[in-house]
């Protein structure tokens, strides 16, 4: 198994019918406390040294999901229009 440290985009709320903005997280197969869910599209950058304690592991599938779900979110598919320019306008 591999980690997935997120910090901040993990809710017990959990929205069943939301495939794309939601990775869905089993407490049986994940080891949590209760089922919930990732958030994809509140994703944040964090320093290393913040993590406090690992709450839960994902297998390769459902990182690959992550991953699946914000290229979508993130338009990272589509090759960048302007790539040339400097500043990311237009």
């Amino acid at each position: 198994m591999r980690l997935l440290p997120i910090s901040g985009c993990i809710t017990t709320n959990v929205k069943p019918d939301s495939e794309i903005l939601r990775v869905h997280l089993k407490k049986t197969k994940f080891g949590l406390k209760e089922d919930c869910d990732i958030m994809i599209d509140q994703v944040r950058a964090i320093d290393n040294k913040r993590l406090m304690k690992k709450v839960g592991e994902v297998d390769s599938d459902t990182a690959d999901k992550v991953r699946e779900n914000l290229k979508i979110v993130l338009d990272l598919d589509k090759p960048a229009r302007n790539a040339n320019r400097v500043d990311g306008l237009g």
